[in-house]
């Protein structure tokens, strides 16, 4: 809920959602090392009384929680993620310290009763986590589509006041049912041998808790370079994590890890002949499927080897302070580390091959089953009949078909296996490797500038942001989503039938730069405010040896670095556009700031009378047309319209041109009649609506019902 609402202050990257977690993950150290301190050098009343004073005067204190924050300067990267630090620090961070606390505390205090399993209190460990997941549950399903931000914030500030409130009914409880103290719990077994845990030990927890932490962060990130950054996409891989915890911290637990290795043997099988099958193309829905279990598999893994290796109840405190030193660890390896150590986001790879390595370091396999064999040969003889890439990746689909087989025939050589994982893991992230001209990753994300078959490409993340064919004859060529029959070609056409005699200069503003390829359109009685958030963007769009369309368009142009709305909404309220493009994309995917309804009612604000609006909403995974339709379609005298250009045969004789062109979709606004019927003539259409769906606003978005899953439109 508190990282929705910094979304939009930092421009909507999912590192806010990584950061965040750091913080969180180190204030439930503090918590922890506050609730070890406090039982170890304090009686049980003096634990009872200091906690709930925290509790009452942090109610007072900061209660209720707001929804009002200022945003910040985007321009200095270290300083965004010092700002998102602080911000949580002076409003979350007390509140969350007292409530991570809570759950060690109450377990050592169960432990004081006279309880049949008072001395092991760690299944209670799994029913707090499964308080959690309930909790991450219901975000998206219940509490995401029915409340907007400042109600949620409502009432969770309730549900705080309702947490202290049953701690002074705890307080009764224990005093009537405590019949112990840390000190006679010892006495009264004096023939029971207590193990200290040595040093060795606690860096077994902390490594341990460290693996899955750092998995987790590193899945969601992944996932969220194909979905926009929202709770939806970071409550799945969490509440699995929490998962975790519930099905093994319990007397029994529910997963053993023999089967655990078992199933990710055939997950990781299944997930590399994706990855090749579709030479490296994203995440598909049922890689997507395929990966979670992975990825929970691989997270029970870790937790059952922390489970087993679970200290005397004297030490609980302790082995929960470990346990979030770990997952602290885990999180500033993925947040800081990894971000300044890898040019590319291979972190997550890297975690991955290291518990798959543990998995099968100790373990003694029998050879491999039939089915495995079964499975690989179905899988490659599919492979070959679908034989369309040409010599090179056939070469590439032999090498990995015998390095798969090797990995299923050699797993009782278990350092060679580890090896292999390791290899197979990497080399599928390697298809089509190009001369990379420059690479680089801030806070933003990762991107390289890519030179292939005389073209440079801008990736960032797993999508391309925009080329350009480096032959003299094709410089001006606008290619990618911007190709001469693509739908923002149509705005521009019809811009320029606007002003054969032009009287004054036409303003256009395009919000999120790319490599510049829309100004390739540009005349020299065009002026273009290009808004982009990251400056690193910016210098490569600028820069003629890498893309040269700003460098040779005849219109004039300004570069404007900053979160397009918030730099919008400073610009002379007189100097209206022609026409905003909204084309802000993060690998691919959409900061929702950008398209709630306060958004598109500022976009519209800045145009002129018969200005218009484009709107580039390409996605995979989900459709925000009918969302946006309930948007515009209230405003007086605003028509939507949308176009998609799927089928993408122009230029098939032309080998310079036939593969530089994607299919795109985009909306427009228009506000007169003349402009409507111009574009309906020439192919846009009014989109469909979805009754499931709601407009989404600052104080309210969901995520779910746009998913193209659930979408019925056109």
């Amino acid at each position: 809920m508190f990282s929705k609402l910094l979304l939009p202050i930092w421009g909507g990257s999912s590192q806010i959602w990584n950061t965040s977690m750091v913080f969180y993950q180190f204030v439930l150290l503090a918590g922890y090392l506050y609730s070890h301190l406090l039982t170890k050098y304090t009686s049980l009343k003096v634990q009872l009384g200091v906690h709930i004073g925290l509790l009452l005067a942090c109610s007072l204190t900061m209660l209720p929680l707001e929804a009002t924050i200022n945003n910040t300067d985007l321009s200095n990267q270290n300083e965004i993620y010092f700002d998102i630090l602080s911000t949580l620090s002076k409003t979350i961070g007390p509140l969350f310290f007292l409530i991570s606390a809570t759950a060690p505390l109450l377990q050592k205090w169960f432990s004081f009763t006279n309880h049949k399993d008072a001395e092991n209190p760690y299944f209670l460990y799994g029913a707090s986590n499964l308080g959690s997941m309930i909790g991450l549950i219901s975000y998206p399903l219940l509490i995401e589509p029915k409340l907007k931000l400042n109600e949620q914030l409502f009432y969770w500030s309730s549900g705080y006041i309702l947490l202290l409130g049953s701690f002074f009914l705890l307080l009764y409880f224990i005093s009537k049912t405590t019949q112990h103290t840390h000190k006679e719990i010892i006495k009264d077994k004096p023939n029971e041998t207590i193990i200290k845990p040595t040093f060795k030990e606690k860096l077994k927890w902390i490594f341990l808790a460290f693996l899955p932490s750092s998995f987790l962060l590193g899945y969601t990130a992944n996932l969220n370079h194909t979905i926009p950054a929202t709770p939806l996409l970071w409550i799945i891989p969490l509440a699995l994590y929490m998962a975790g915890f519930i099905f093994i911290f319990r007397k029994k637990p529910i997963i053993s890890e023999p089967k655990a290795r078992e199933t990710i043997i055939y997950i990781l099988i299944c997930i590399t002949l994706h990855a090749i099958y579709y030479n490296g193309k994203g995440l598909g829905t049922a890689e997507i499927i395929s990966s979670l279990v992975s990825f929970f598999m691989c997270i029970s893994i870790c937790l059952i080897r922390l489970f087993k290796k679970k200290p005397h109840v004297n030490y609980l405190t302790e082995f929960y302070l470990w346990i979030s030193v770990g997952g602290l660890l885990g999180g500033l390896f993925n947040s800081f580390v990894a971000t300044k150590l890898f040019v590319e986001p291979i972190e997550y790879s890297l975690i991955y091959t290291i518990i798959i390595a543990i998995t099968y370091s100790d373990t003694h396999l029998k050879k491999a089953k039939k089915i495995h064999i079964a499975l690989l040969t179905l899988s490659c003889l599919a492979l070959v009949l679908n034989y369309e890439y040409g010599t090179i990746y056939f070469i590439k689909i032999l090498i990995l078909t015998i390095l798969l087989f090797s990995m299923v025939l050699l797993m009782e050589i278990k350092w060679l296996y580890t090896v292999l994982i390791l290899f197979s893991i990497i080399l599928q992230k390697q298809y089509n490797q190009e001369n990379i001209l420059t690479k680089g990753r801030n806070f933003f994300g990762s991107y390289k500038v890519i030179e292939k078959d005389s073209k440079h490409f801008l990736k960032h993340g797993n999508t391309y942001h925009g080329s350009q064919i480096q032959l003299n004859k094709y410089k001006d060529v606008p290619t990618s989503y911007y190709h001469e029959h693509s739908p923002v070609s149509n705005v521009f056409k019809h811009l320029q039938l606007q002003c054969n005699t032009p009287k004054e200069t036409q303003k256009i503003a395009i919000l999120g730069l790319g490599v510049g390829t829309t100004l390739a359109y540009g005349t020299n009685y065009q002026h273009f405010d290009l808004y982009e958030i990251d400056p690193d963007v910016i210098k490569i769009a600028e820069n003629p040896d890498y893309f040269s369309y700003l460098n040779d368009t005849p219109a004039s142009y300004n570069s404007i670095q900053g979160d397009a709305r918030i730099e919008l909404e400073k610009t002379d309220p007189t100097q209206l556009y022609d026409l905003i493009i909204a084309d802000t994309f993060i690998s691919d995917n959409i900061p929702t700031h950008l398209i709630t309804k306060e958004a598109i009612e500022l976009y519209i604000e800045k145009l002129k009378k018969d200005g218009i609006l484009a709107m580039h909403i390409s996605l995979r995974k989900i459709d925000i047309t009918p969302m946006l339709k309930k948007i515009i379609d209230p405003i007086e005298g605003a028509t939507i319209l949308v176009k998609k250009d799927s089928k993408l045969l122009y230029y098939k004789d032309d080998p310079v041109l036939k593969h530089t062109f994607y299919p795109s979709k985009y909306m427009i606004v228009v506000r007169n009649k003349d402009q409507e019927n111009y574009f309906k003539s020439i192919g846009w259409y009014a989109p469909k609506t979805n009754a499931l769906v709601k407009p989404w606003t600052d104080n309210y978005s969901n995520i779910l019902y746009s998913l193209k899953f659930f979408s019925n439109t056109n």
